[in-house]
């Protein structure tokens, strides 16, 4: 979900409770594939995921949703804030020798640091949407990347 730009937590611990007062009080909608707490159906803003592919789960998501706008990679993928352009010269310390020879345009994350480019990661995320998913198939997803790159 990050990667088509929304705002999302991931409940890596805790119990069904906790999550459900953190979603309450943050407005968010609970997406689990626990089918067996009671506690979580009195909660109506949920969504029971079923498949195990993840295909098949952000396509049920985005029919169950209909978010929208897509803003692909305008998120940290790492820590959920927003990502925004920086140039060449501010991280060129900081990337693999492959990737300064190669790419020019970034952004990074203003909270973890995290540095992100159009590379073969990117090439193979935006083949994955457009092949997988629904309402992106066979389109350019390029018009999709909200941020812009420096």
């Amino acid at each position: 979900m990050r990667l088509l730009g929304f705002d999302t937590v991931i409940a890596e611990s805790g119990n069904p409770q906790q999550w459900l007062r953190i979603c309450n009080l943050q407005k968010r909608i609970l997406l689990t594939r626990a089918r067996k707490s009671d506690k979580l159906k009195a909660f109506d803003k949920i969504i029971l995921i079923l498949s195990d592919r993840h295909a098949q789960q952000l396509n049920q998501i985005i029919t169950e949703l209909q978010p929208g706008d897509f803003h692909i990679f305008s998120r940290c993928l790492c820590c959920n804030r927003k990502v925004y352009p920086i140039s060449k010269e501010l991280v060129i310390d900081r990337l693999p020798p492959k990737v300064r020879e190669r790419a020019d345009h970034f952004t990074h994350c203003r909270k973890c640091g995290k540095i992100f480019w159009k590379g073969t990661h990117f090439v193979a995320m935006l083949q994955f949407l457009s092949r997988e998913i629904d309402g992106l198939k066979g389109a350019n997803l390029e018009e999709f990347v909200l941020t812009e790159f420096c």
